[in-house]
């Protein structure tokens, strides 16, 4: 029996759950050597497992990638990429991100927008991240406790304690 894209992707999927992105990575490698063609499950792997290694780099690389064989980033694809730039402390990437959603009409959700928030809270851009729940709150999601815990964690790292009391209150 030869290995499908489904094998391959169970075996990335293992790789990526091993925290062994690199193997992830040259699985894609060996699939598109043997002529098949990765889909939007394949990148939704390798796109996590580069985030959870804080890879934003690697991860950025691949979305690219991904855009030149002209496959539509979904959801988890974005949220992947938005994580992986957060937990690297890339907000102004995080950034760039949200605007590349945002002119390919994604439907963001409040998760998004809290790692967006954290990104900021890492690059102690304080400003920034109130401006996104002044976003979320204009699009009508629902803010929730991570969303007012990682502000307040904003305001306190830019030293606006007084902002961060008034989130509280």
């Amino acid at each position: 029996v030869q290995p499908d894209v489904v094998t391959h992707n169970i075996l990335m999927e293992a790789f990526s759950e091993g925290n062994h992105w690199a193997n992830a990575l040259q699985l894609l490698v060996m699939m598109q050597s043997q002529g098949m063609q990765p889909g939007l499950v394949t990148y939704s792997i390798l796109m996590k497992a580069l985030a959870q290694g804080r890879l934003w780099a690697k991860a950025f690389h691949l979305y690219r990638k991904m855009q030149i064989e002209n496959l539509r980033p979904d959801a988890v694809i974005h949220g992947s990429m938005t994580k992986a730039c957060s937990d690297g402390r890339q907000w102004a990437k995080a950034l760039q991100h949200l605007a590349e959603m945002q002119q390919q009409s994604c439907q963001l959700d409040v998760v998004t927008y809290n790692t967006l928030i954290k990104a900021c809270s890492e690059g102690r851009e304080w400003g920034i991240a109130l401006r996104l729940l002044t976003k979320i709150q204009q699009f009508s999601l629902q803010s929730d406790a991570v969303t007012y815990n990682t502000l307040m964690s904003a305001c306190s790292k830019g030293i606006q304690w007084q902002r961060a009391f008034l989130l509280f209150a």
